[in-house]
């Protein structure tokens, strides 16, 4: 597994962005983030890429890992 995370929660001044997410990226893998505006594409990115905590959950992610944004 490459990154993971696990029931994360994350919210900005009182309005709920993301609720529970869960998923994980295993080597070999590529995925992509789809959505309306305002749906949470960017948040998840700036999660992983640890610019923002989340409130709540976990993410695991391994050391020296490189996620680029196209």
């Amino acid at each position: 597994m490459l990154f993971r995370l696990s029931d994360i929660y994350k919210s900005y001044s009182g309005n709920e962005i993301l609720r529970g997410v869960s998923f994980q990226v295993n080597p070999m893998e590529k995925i992509g983030l789809v959505g309306r505006n305002g749906a949470g594409k960017t948040t998840i990115f700036r999660l992983i890429t640890e610019e923002e905590a989340p409130d709540s959950g976990e993410i695991f992610k391994l050391n020296k890992l490189k996620i680029g944004l196209l």
